[in-house]
């Protein structure tokens, strides 16, 4: 596990808060792009009076706005509602999960902070650990000596605040706030093994003797001229796990896909005839394809989808849903 050093996360969020306390613009929040090796999660929202704002997000986690007598603080609860966020330094004083009125107004409370009060402002950078669920809490170092760990990394942005009892010398209370967030914490070696091989186009050997041992041959061949290259779920509902893949037919490179039934029996879609209104050409100009979960086929509104289904698309164009009914695979233009 890669460790932060605290004096870091010192010096970064020091600087920030001069930053923004010192009068300058910040130009907007960051960007919340997952990579390779880390998830990215974006959230955003609104919260006023003394209500808490919640919201589920990554492996049983509930990130938080819990009211304050001043504001709001933040938390990202794990399930068994230990604060993984706790470890964001400084381990006293004024804290960046803190959003509080009074961080934005001046020292006796007549206008707006000018960077006499030393407190971050519309950003506010924060750490969590994954660790430290199921351990009870977090018990920082003494002083500024030490590590944290912390893996995972956060902001929130104030994109708009109210706030209350503005008299000179009271301290400002916020009562309305509108923001937006993002998490990132790293992918397991596992997510990353899985990612890196849907993105890639070459088929496994084991893929390729599925297909064949299911009736595919020639003119007919896989090829992964759609990501990924293989899709499964129980697309005709007999509870047994089926197999799709993009086919293309090598006398003209017409493109389609190959669903292999059970593991014996199978389907070569988009060739020859269209499929209710899917002509044949759709698949040579589709950029991507997923499968979407059969829901209860009294759900609306995916009642006439009670089995898992392909859905093939042209990006911001058109899409079909493709799926099983009365013994051959049907198609709807959604």
């Amino acid at each position: 596990m890669k460790r932060v050093d605290l004096a870091h996360w010192v010096i970064l969020t020091a600087a920030l808060a001069v930053l923004c306390c010192s009068g300058m613009a910040y130009a907007g929040p960051p960007p919340c792009d997952a990579t390779a090796a880390r998830h990215a999660v974006a959230l955003s929202g609104e919260v006023a009076g003394a209500r808490n704002f919640g919201i589920a997000v990554g492996p049983g986690w509930t990130f938080l706005l819990e009211p304050d007598r001043y504001g709001w603080n933040l938390r990202l609860r794990a399930a068994d509602g230990v604060d993984l966020s706790q470890v964001t330094p400084p381990f006293h004083g004024t804290n960046a999960r803190q959003l509080f009125g009074w961080h934005f107004r001046n020292r006796d409370n007549t206008a707006s902070n000018s960077g006499e009060i030393n407190a971050p402002q519309r950003l506010r950078l924060f750490t969590f650990s994954p660790e430290i669920e199921g351990t009870g809490g977090f018990k920082p170092p003494r002083g500024n000596a030490g590590e944290v760990q912390a893996n995972g990394r956060g902001w929130i942005y104030v994109h708009d605040f109210g706030l209350a009892d503005l008299e000179p010398g009271q301290r400002a209370r916020m009562v309305y706030l509108r923001f937006g967030a993002c998490l990132t914490w790293p992918k397991s070696q596992e997510e990353i093994a899985a990612a890196a091989d849907a993105a890639s186009p070459r088929y496994l050997d084991e893929e390729i003797e599925i297909f064949a041992s299911c009736g595919l041959q020639a003119p007919y061949r896989l090829r992964a001229y759609l990501l990924p290259r293989l899709h499964g779920g129980d697309f005709d509902g007999d509870g047994a796990l089926d197999s799709a893949a993009p086919v293309v037919r090598e006398r003209d490179q017409k493109h389609g896909l190959a669903v292999c039934r059970s593991g014996s029996r199978l389907e070569l879609i988009g060739f020859d005839r269209p499929i209710d209104g899917l002509e044949p050409g759709y698949f040579e100009r589709a950029e991507t394809w997923r499968v979407q979960p059969g829901s209860d086929p009294t759900d609306t509104p995916h009642r006439r989808y009670a089995r898992d289904v392909i859905t093939i698309e042209r990006v911001e164009k058109s899409s079909y849903t493709i799926y099983w009914h009365d013994d051959r695979f049907r198609a709807r233009r959604d």
